[in-house]
């Protein structure tokens, strides 16, 4: 694989957060988009099936667990998802989420992590 110019999409209800890892991936050769909410992302995903999704655990409406079992009812194993939260380790929902998910981080993101994982 490639290991730039893949669809990635960046789901975080803060659109600070979202907008600028979108910024990173796409400064990084990737074609990202960014969600702001569950819903948008299964509609995005629907739209543009990306190879990988990052998203944010802790949102409102539907949280990371809920999108998790989304994500998968819609495309199965085929979508690399990757948990970011800014939660402590003892959080319960984000462990539950990392127990789904491929890969996960803590905010803040580092640049060089998230690019090894993208190329595995």
């Amino acid at each position: 694989m490639n290991t730039q110019d893949l669809d990635v999409l960046i789901v975080d209800d803060s659109r600070d957060a979202a907008d600028s890892l979108t910024t990173l991936m796409t400064l990084q050769g990737h074609r990202a988009q960014a969600a702001y909410s569950g819903q948008e992302a299964i509609a995005a995903v629907a739209r543009s099936r990306p190879l990988c999704v990052l998203l944010d655990v802790h949102m409102p409406d539907m949280d990371g667990l809920a999108l998790v079992h989304a994500l998968r009812e819609q495309c199965g194993e085929n979508l690399v998802l990757i948990a970011v939260t800014g939660s402590d380790a003892d959080d319960e929902l984000a462990a539950e989420v990392f127990a789904l998910v491929d890969y996960h981080f803590t905010k803040p993101v580092s640049a060089e992590a998230l690019a090894k994982v993208l190329s595995a």
